[in-house]
C-alpha cells in the first residue's frame, strides 16, 4: 500500500467518524427538544355526561352547557359555599341604601382571549342583551315585571338601575347572570336566542378557549394566554361526551378520562382504581314533581306525598349518609333561608287513604317519567312505585331520554306525565327559584299558578331587611308545601372523580353546577 492511498483511507475514516458524531448529536438534541416540548404540553381529558344544549352565554341553562361556558368566560364575582364572595372581573360591588341601584367597579388589567381589552362597554352590552325577554333567560334581571338597566359611568365602572328596590339583585347580577361576553366580537349578532353563536375559537376572559365542538363526540379547549387569573397549568383539555355512566366509569378506571362528575352511587364501583373522589355541597334538590293541571285536586296530590317514606327512598338510593342531605323544602337544608318547620309529609298511610276517600278518588293510575340514564332516578322510581301501591295507586314507570322528557314537561297543555322525577340547583338566593314556581315561570314544570306563591316571591325580592326576608320565605315554603306539587327527596352532594395524576382539586374550588370555580388551578403530573 503506497503512502498516498493510506492517506485517503485515513481521511475517509475521519469523515465517517465526524458524520457519525454529528448524527448522534442531532438525534440527542431532537430527543431533548421532544422531551422539553412534551413537558410543556400538558393535556387533560374531561368526561361529561351529555351534549351541551346551548353554548350561548346569554341563554344557556343546561348543565353541560353551563359547565363548558364556565371554562371560557368569567363572572363579575362568585359566591363561595361559605357565603363569602370572590371577586373576578369586579373589584367592588355596592348597593345603595334604598336598594334601587348597584355600582360595580371593574378590573382594569383584563384582556379578552384575542388580546383586546376588557371594559365597562362589555358589561353594559352583556346585561342589555341578557335582560331582553326574547333572548330566553331574562328572569333574574327583571324586577316587578320590568327589566333593570345598566349604564357606563367610566371605562371601569358601571351602574345598574333597578325598577324598584331588590334584595336579590346583587346575587342575581353577579351569580345568576354570571358571565360577561365581548362587545367587539358579538356586536353584530341580531339574534341571541339561538343555542350557538357560531364564533370559533371563542373569545372570553376565562382560562380556556373553545376551539371546536362536535356533537356526540366532544370539545377541544386550549389555554387562554391572556388569562387574568395567572398561569393556566394545563395547555389543552379534551372534553369527551360519554352519556352512559358505566362507560364513563370504565373510562376513569383505564385512564381514558382524567376527571369527571359522577353519581355517589358509582363511587364503590371504582374500587381500587387509580382515582380519587371528592365530595362537595352541590346545592341541589332531587324531587318528585306533580303536574297540577293533570292532578288538579290538591287532596290527591297530598295523598301521594303522605304515602311516601323519604328515609326509605334515600336509604334505598345512597350507600351512605355522607353523600346526601335530607330535603324537606324547595330550598336545600344548608341554604341560609331554609325553614326547618316546613311541612314535610312524614309518611302516614291512613292519612293518605282518608284524603283519597275525601276526594272521591279510587283506582288511580299515574305515569311516572324519569331520565333512565340517572341511576338515582331509576332507584327512586322503583321505590315510589311500590310505596304508592300501598294506597291503591298504580304507577306506570316510563324511563327515557332526559331531554325528550323535559321537552314534554315544558309543553303547554301536556297531559302525558302526571308524575316526574327531576333535580335542580338554582343558587343561593331564594329569588332564583321563582322560575320554578311562579305562574308562567320558564321552568315551572308543575304548571303551578297560584297568586299567593307569586306574591311571596315578589315580596321576598323587594324586602331589604334580611330577618324580614326570612319571614317571607318561611311563609313561602309553608304555602308551597301545602300546594303539594313538589316532594323534595334529597340534596345529594356533588362528586368529582379525578385520576391521581391530576393535582389542584380542592373543595374550596368546587361549586354547584359549574364544578370548578377556576379551571386554571388544575395541573397534571
Amino acid at each position: 500500500m503506497n503512502q498516498k492511498r493510506l492517506y485517503i483511507i485515513i481521511a475517509t475514516i475521519i469523515v465517517v467518524i465526524i458524520a457519525a458524531v454529528a448524527w448522534f448529536a442531532a438525534q440527542s438534541n431532537t430527543s431533548q427538544s421532544t422531551t422539553a416540548s412534551s413537558s410543556k404540553n400538558k393535556n387533560l381529558t374531561y368526561g361529561i355526561g351529555g351534549d351541551p344544549v346551548s353554548l350561548n352565554p346569554i341563554n344557556s341553562n343546561d348543565l353541560w352547557g353551563l359547565k363548558t361556558i364556565n371554562m371560557i368566560y368569567s363572572p363579575l364575582a362568585r359566591t363561595n359555599n361559605d357565603g363569602t364572595v370572590t371577586y373576578e372581573l369586579a373589584i367592588d360591588i355596592e348597593q345603595s341604601e334604598d336598594g334601587e341601584s348597584i355600582i360595580v367597579k371593574l378590573r382594569d388589567d383584563v384582556k379578552w382571549s384575542d388580546g383586546e381589552g376588557f371594559s365597562a362597554d362589555d358589561v353594559v352590552f352583556t346585561y342589555t342583551e341578557k335582560a331582553k325577554k326574547e333572548n330566553g333567560k331574562y328572569e333574574s334581571l327583571w324586577i316587578s315585571d320590568e327589566p333593570l338597566s345598566v349604564e357606563k359611568l367610566d371605562d371601569y365602572t358601571v351602574q345598574f338601575n333597578l325598577p324598584s328596590a331588590s334584595a336579590a339583585a346583587v346575587n342575581n347580577i353577579t351569580n345568576e347572570t354570571y358571565i360577561i361576553i365581548p362587545e367587539h366580537v358579538y356586536n353584530d349578532i341580531s339574534d341571541f336566542s339561538v343555542n350557538d353563536l357560531g364564533v370559533y375559537p371563542t373569545v372570553g376572559t376565562g382560562p380556556y378557549v373553545l376551539g371546536s365542538y362536535t356533537s356526540g363526540s366532544g370539545l377541544k379547549l386550549t389555554a387562554n394566554k391572556y388569562y387574568y387569573g395567572g398561569d393556566v397549568n394545563v395547555d389543552t383539555i379534551d372534553v369527551k361526551i360519554i352519556s352512559n355512566s358505566d362507560t364513563l366509569k370504565v373510562a376513569l378506571q383505564n385512564g381514558e378520562v382524567d376527571i369527571a362528575s359522577i353519581s355517589s352511587t358509582d363511587i364503590a364501583d371504582l374500587g381500587n382504581s387509580d382515582v380519587t373522589s371528592y365530595t362537595y355541597s352541590a346545592g341541589g334538590i332531587n324531587y318528585l314533581g306533580i303536574n297540577s293541571e293533570i292532578i288538579t285536586d290538591s287532596r290527591i296530590r297530598q295523598a301521594v306525598f303522605y304515602a311516601l317514606d323519604r328515609d326509605e327512598i334515600n336509604t334505598g338510593v345512597f350507600d351512605s349518609k355522607d353523600y346526601y342531605l335530607e330535603a324537606k323544602s324547595f330550598l336545600p337544608s344548608d341554604n341560609a333561608f331554609y325553614y326547618k318547620k316546613t311541612p314535610s309529609y312524614a309518611q302516614n298511610i291512613e292519612k293518605a287513604k282518608e284524603l283519597l276517600e275525601e276526594a272521591g278518588a279510587s283506582d288511580l293510575t299515574f305515569t311516572l317519567a324519569y331520565d333512565s340514564s340517572n341511576d338515582i332516578f331509576v332507584k327512586e322510581a322503583a321505590i315510589i312505585q311500590e310505596e304508592l301501591s300501598e294506597i291503591g295507586v298504580t304507577v306506570n314507570l316510563e324511563g327515557g331520554d332526559g331531554d325528550t322528557i323535559l321537552a314534554e314537561l315544558k309543553a303547554d297543555g301536556t297531559t302525558k306525565y302526571p308524575l316526574f322525577l327531576r333535580s335542580y340547583s338554582m343558587g343561593n338566593d331564594p329569588d332564583t327559584y321563582k322560575r320554578l314556581f311562579q305562574t308562567g315561570g320558564a321552568s315551572n314544570y308543575f304548571k303551578l299558578a297560584n297568586s299567593d306563591i307569586d306574591d311571596f316571591f315578589a315580596e321576598g325580592a323587594s324586602t331589604l331587611d334580611e330577618n324580614d326576608r326570612k319571614e317571607v320565605y318561611n311563609a313561602l315554603q309553608t304555602e308551597l308545601a301545602d300546594q303539594a306539587v313538589i316532594y323534595p327527596i334529597s340534596s345529594d352532594k356533588g362528586v368529582i372523580t379525578a385520576n391521581n395524576r391530576v393535582t389542584g382539586v380542592e373543595t374550596k374550588n368546587l361549586y354547584p353546577i359549574y364544578t370548578f370555580g377556576d379551571w386554571a388551578a388544575l395541573d397534571v403530573k
